[in-house]
């Protein structure tokens, strides 16, 4: 079973704590707001998630893709290179 399920919505990741020893682990080392909590999981801008993916992994636990939630979960954030948004300039 996995510590921690992880979606990239595009524009935020969210980061679920499955086991108790990773709510804990989030409680004790993520200094995060009430309204960075949706539904059970952390809502993290995709520029900080891959420092904080980093310090998860380095503490043990596993992360796996959340992909019931977003058909981008195994894209981008898990272990296939940085987050990175795509910039796309429009000309009228």
């Amino acid at each position: 079973m996995s510590d921690f399920l992880m979606a990239d919505h595009r524009s935020i990741i969210t980061i679920r704590p499955v086991s108790e020893a990773a709510r804990q682990w989030l409680d004790e080392n993520v200094v995060a707001e009430p309204w960075q909590w949706l539904g059970g999981a952390l809502c993290v801008d995709p520029r900080c998630a891959r420092d904080l993916v980093d310090e998860i992994t380095a503490a043990g636990f596993e992360i796996l893709p959340w992909s019931v939630a977003s058909p981008h979960a195994a894209r981008g954030c898990m272990g296939r290179g940085p987050i990175r948004g795509k910039s796309r300039s429009r000309r009228r």
